[in-house]
Order: structure tokens, then sequence, then C-alpha cells
């Protein structure tokens, strides 16, 4: 019997979980790369609003003219800041957490790694059916020292309001100077970091560079960050759900990675690439061993049946034919009952002549 993988080992606040669909997370293996993707193409509506500005507002709390060199800067920063928007390139992991503040020990609990996220599995992993992807943050972070890793700040939807009505730029602080653009974008780049307080149990951190617009994706390389993929397996029948994912499993074989399978059945489990192989085999190994007396019972199955048949056919026949013979013989009784009370008649008028 094989027994279920112990999974503290995953219970780590360095490891961060990316999830995906099946799809992307071969062509994830393949390369050994991740996605730095536009804004735009974000499910956010927030982040999209942002990400389709092509200018923001001047703010000015004095009278200035359109011929004032502040004005003009305010106009450069303006663009600037909606372009900076324009040329975000991120991507998004969930964190492994301590749930519980109060514990002292700082235990990980299962509902605090970063696999164990539902919307996320039903969301962008193809509603259970795709991949979740295990990696090392400080191994990312070593690998790709360009790319920012900041965690997303969850407000109310009051304060993401705010943030997008007061993006602007204010005409008195506007300089020729470099700090002051600079400045500019750092004040995008922050705003970008806020997300609705609903999805605050995604525990996000996010992965960005500012790139320019022409670039439609940037890659991070995660060699040696890729510790793990999680699979979730069809806990109704226990086994892999579909070909996508064997796939996946065989390639990160082939690659060195770990694979994971989750069993969600009343409770979760954890099994690895190598049990989940041996456990099947002994099940197939099984199946086979038992297949000619399936053959036996499924041939006594099919007899027995067929037997059951023909005697209720045989049995509809006999009772069709005596019904048919109840028939005649009632005819022909009628027939001999109404001649012998003919006979009968005759026979009493005979022999009393009197009583005509």
């Amino acid at each position: 019997m094989i027994v279920t993988m112990d999974i503290n080992e995953y219970k780590n606040t360095d490891y961060i979980a990316h999830y995906t669909k099946g799809e992307s997370c071969l062509q994830i293996l393949n390369s050994m790369k991740l996605w730095l993707t536009p804004k735009s193409g974000t499910i956010d509506l927030y982040e999209r609003i942002l990400a389709m500005k092509r200018s923001v507002r001047i703010h000015s709390e004095s009278e200035v003219g359109m011929e004032s060199a502040y004005q003009a800067n305010a106009i450069k920063a303006s663009l600037e800041k909606a372009r900076t928007y324009r040329c975000i390139r991120q991507t998004s992991f969930c964190k492994t957490a301590v749930l519980n503040k109060n514990d002292v020990s700082k235990k990980i609990s299962i509902d605090g790694c970063c696999f164990m996220h539902p919307r996320m599995w039903e969301q962008y992993a193809s509603n259970y059916e795709g991949v979740c992807l295990i990696l090392s943050l400080s191994s990312l972070k070593k690998n790709n020292p360009s790319v920012n890793f900041n965690d997303i700040k969850y407000v109310g939807i009051d304060y993401l309001n705010q943030i997008v009505a007061s993006d602007s730029v204010n005409v008195e602080e506007c300089h020729t100077d470099v700090d002051f653009m600079t400045k500019v974008r750092e004040d995008a780049i922050n705003r970008s970091l806020f997300k609705a307080l609903d999805y605050s149990d995604e525990r996000e951190i996010r992965a960005y560079v500012v790139s320019d617009e022409k670039t439609k994706n940037c890659e991070m390389d995660i060699k040696n960050a890729l510790k793990a993929i999680v699979l979730c397996i069809d806990f109704s029948k226990g086994h892999i759900p579909n070909s996508l994912q064997e796939q996946v499993a065989e390639l990160a074989k082939s690659k060195g990675v770990e694979v994971l399978l989750m069993k969600v059945n009343g409770e979760v489990s954890f099994e690895t690439l190598t049990e989940y192989e041996t456990r099947i085999e002994q099940i197939n190994a099984i199946v086979k061993k038992n297949a000619p007396v399936q053959k036996r019972v499924r041939l006594t199955r099919t007899l027995i049946f067929h037997f059951i048949a023909l005697m209720s056919a045989t049995c509809i026949l006999l009772f069709s034919l005596l019904s048919k013979s109840d028939v005649n013989w009632s005819s022909t009784s009628d027939r001999d009952t109404s001649r012998f009370t003919e006979k009968t008649l005759l026979t009493n008028e005979w022999e009393n002549p009197e009583s005509m």
C-alpha cells in the first residue's frame, strides 16, 4: 500500500505559486521561462483602466498660462505617467503565509500554502484541469535582478476609485530635472499595485518591469527556481483527468521537476508522480489478474440474461395458446349445451302430448 507523501516540505514561506493552463505550462517547461505581459490583459477592471490611459489629468491650484514652462512640463509628465502604465509588463504569484498571526510557532497550515487557492485553480488553472507551478522567490530574484517584486496592497472599492480619480500631475511640482520624471514614473507604478479587498485571499506578489510599448512580452528565467508542479487529479476516478496533464507530467519528469498530484476527496492529500505511477501499475496488475474471472462473470451474466429472456418468451407463448384454447372450448361447450336443451324439450313433448 502506498503511503501519501508528507507535504510539509512545501510549507515554506520562500515558495510562491503561479497558476496557469496546461498548454501554457508546456511552453514554460520547454523554455524554462515565465512571461511578463501587459496590464491590459489582466481580468482586473481597475488595472485595465490604468493600462488604457493615453494621458493623465493635469492639476493646477493657481492660474498658470499655457506658455508657462511648468505647464509644458506638466504635459510631458502627464504623457509619461500614462506611458508608464502601458509599459508595465507583469506576472503574478501567490505567497505561502502563516494565517494564524497569534501562533507563536509560526506554523504554516495547509490553507496557508501557495498552491491551495480554490479561486486560482478555478480562474487561472482551467477549473482544476490546469497546473500550479511552485517556485522559490529567492531563486527568482537571483536569476532576474532587473525584475521588481512587490506585494499587492488590498483596499476597498472607494479607495480604488479615489486612486483612479486623483491620478493627476500637479503643475506646481513640475520641474525640468530628471528626478521629477522619475517620481512621476514611481507614482504610476505604486498606483498599479493596489487591488480590491475581495482579492486579498490571493496573497499576491507581483513581478514586473517597465519596458517599452513595442515590447509585447518580457521573459523571466525560472531555472533552478522551479521546485515542483502540482496537478489536481480526478478524485472520483483516482487518475490524471486528461492527456494534456499527462504530457505536462511527463515533460516535467524529463526536466527533473517534481510532480505533485493533489487529491481532493473530503480531505486534501498529495502523492508524487512515482507513487501515482506505482499505484496505477498495481491497479492494472489486479485488473489483468482478474480479467479471466471477470470475463467468465460477464459470460455467465449474458447466458443468464438470455435464458431469462427465452423463458419469458416461452411463458408468453404458452399463455397465448392457452387463452385461445379456452375460447374454443367455451364456444364448443355452449353449442353442446344448446343442442342438449333442444333435444330434451322435443322428447318431453312427444312423451306428453296432452300438455300441448
